[in-house]
């Protein structure tokens, strides 16, 4: 388990893409494909031009694996 994988056990809010990719090392491309099939957790529209992900659900799934 990372060091940033512990710190979200502390964490309350949302997380920006680059965010996520530096937890779960994967593309952008293969991110967007799996929220697309259902593996990755749906964003959330902060506005018109930023999504984030809630710290609760990468949790999550980082538990999973």
């Amino acid at each position: 388990m990372t060091n940033r994988i512990k710190q979200l056990k502390e964490e309350i809010g949302f997380l920006k893409l680059s965010e996520v990719l530096d937890i779960i090392p994967v593309s952008k491309a293969t991110w967007y494909n799996g929220i697309r099939i259902g593996i990755y957790p749906e964003p959330i529209k902060l506005n018109v031009r930023s999504s984030a992900w809630r710290v609760s659900e990468i949790k999550k799934l980082c538990e999973s694996f």
